[in-house]
């Protein structure tokens, strides 16, 4: 590789970090019960870059894995359904709460989450890659 495709790689990487910056507030999750074997996780996700990105996975080493799901009410049922991602425009907020219309879904928790806890959690985005978060149990 000469100089000038080193400097192109280098200008591309640094141009696109800028593109895609995800910062997350807010992580928690609610304490589950014995027995119970997932658990929601709740978050937001401020993009205050100026490209849209896409919150592909989230992985964790409290459950086997993690649930990207959209929810809405079908008569009296709540309906959920998993997606492959979930947009972040720029500039913009997206939130995961207590019923909303898309959440997070810890899957075959290994141990309880119990009140005080905190654990850690990888959020994988399309352009901004990985981004590292704490969850909070409360």
């Amino acid at each position: 590789m000469n100089l000038k495709s080193v400097g192109a790689v280098l200008l591309a990487l640094s141009v696109g970090a800028a593109w895609a910056d995800i910062r997350v507030e807010h992580a928690y999750a609610p304490p589950t019960e014995a027995g119970q074997t997932a658990g929601p996780g709740y978050m937001v996700l401020k993009n205050t870059g100026k490209a849209a990105d896409t919150l592909l996975s989230v992985r964790t080493d409290v459950s086997a894995s993690v649930k990207l799901q959209a929810a809405w009410m079908e008569g009296d049922e709540v309906r959920m359904r998993e997606v492959g991602g979930f947009s972040v425009l720029p500039g913009k907020r997206f939130e995961f709460k207590p019923g909303g219309r898309v959440q997070l879904m810890f899957t075959e928790l290994k141990a309880p989450l119990k009140a005080g806890d905190r654990f850690p959690a990888t959020l994988t985005f399309l352009h901004a890659g990985d981004v590292e978060v704490t969850l909070t149990v409360k």
